[in-house]
């Protein structure tokens, strides 16, 4: 019973595309870092939750709180495929054998496209 578990928990791991990512990063030694997010989405996600809190408060229109679900929606379906492009090139680095230096290089970019969709996936949260 425990293994059937364990091999469930497992699965379930693998088949989703963040966790997936996050494990793979942590059997290498890598973690998101919020600390490398650029700039330009810092300002974006400042930004999204100054009209976050007006959709909290009340003050938004229903239409503004209306388009602001679907641009948090449109910015996570592009991060997300990001993650299931970098991680298909993951893939495929290791099938080929390609250098550890190419490897690295993949795992940092898992490892950024990961730290930056989680102000998304924030917001997302923030707002349902």
């Amino acid at each position: 019973m425990r293994l059937t578990a364990l091999l469930n928990d497992a699965y379930r791991t693998l088949r989703h595309p963040v966790h997936r990512v996050e494990y793979l990063l942590s059997l290498y030694g890598y973690k998101p870092d919020s600390s490398k997010v650029s700039q330009v989405l810092l300002m974006e996600v400042f930004e999204i939750n100054e009209q976050l809190e007006e959709v909290k408060g009340g003050t938004a229109s229903v239409e503004e709180a209306d388009s602001l679900r679907a641009l948090i929606k449109e910015k996570r379906e592009r991060f997300d495929a990001e993650l299931r492009q970098a991680s298909l090139e993951w893939d495929e680095l290791l099938k080929s054998a390609k250098a550890e230096a190419k490897l690295k290089e993949q795992l940092a970019r898992l490892t950024e496209i990961l730290s930056e969709s989680s102000y998304i996936r924030n917001l997302e949260r923030e707002l349902e």
